[in-house]
């Protein structure tokens, strides 16, 4: 994994965790960071967005999934660490 990329990453995870310190509803914020990479890749596409909007989204779904892994979602006990 590139430095950069870690990098993004330990940013993006401190930004999160201030925005939104709780750890619920993690899954579905997963989910929806999946559809905005999605949403952004297709933009792409249709040449009405950028590479760099695309690679935002990406970072932003490795942080949810990161913090989905290591501090788990109160609405599902189940994934709680």
């Amino acid at each position: 994994m590139k430095q950069e990329t870690i990098d993004a990453q330990k940013t993006e995870v401190a930004r999160a965790r201030v925005k939104f310190p709780k750890c619920n509803h993690m899954v579905v914020a997963t989910m929806e960071e999946m559809g905005e990479v999605s949403n952004a890749a297709l933009e792409i596409e249709y040449g009405s967005d950028t590479r760099e909007h695309f690679r935002k989204e990406c970072i932003q779904l490795a942080c949810t999934a990161i913090r989905l892994y290591e501090e788990g979602d109160t609405e599902f006990p189940g994934t709680l660490p």
